[in-house]
């Protein structure tokens, strides 16, 4: 069964963002970083602008155009090695309009590479 996780904060322009993240029900060892939920669709808004879709598969990390992403979500690793709310260093990787982000955690803070 599907389950959505829902991540709101303010991007560098001060602008509130809505991430909705769905994932697999299963939880399992997917990046080899501990317990986790492979992303299976990103949506919401950045900006005001609304996301566009996923880039990449979940549960694997994977560098492109300078970013580094696992699309893995890890609930219970609130706060270890600098998650924020299940978000880690490498984070989710999705587009607006064609312009690709990476929504990631560092030192427990949301940060939104573009």
């Amino acid at each position: 069964m599907a389950k959505v996780f829902q991540y709101q904060f303010k991007d560098p322009s001060g602008a509130a963002d809505t991430v909705n993240v769905t994932v697999n029900g299963t939880v399992s060892d997917t990046t080899g970083s501990g317990p986790s939920y492979s992303v299976t669709a990103i949506s919401g808004t950045i900006n005001g602008a609304a996301i566009t879709g996923q880039v990449g598969a979940g549960g694997t990390v994977v560098t492109t155009n300078g970013f580094t992403y696992d699309n893995a979500i890890f609930p219970n690793a609130q706060g270890v090695s600098g998650n924020a709310h299940g978000i880690d260093i490498d984070g989710l990787f999705f587009s607006i309009n064609g312009v690709d982000y990476n929504l990631y955690a560092q030192n427990g803070v949301f940060t939104l590479g573009v």
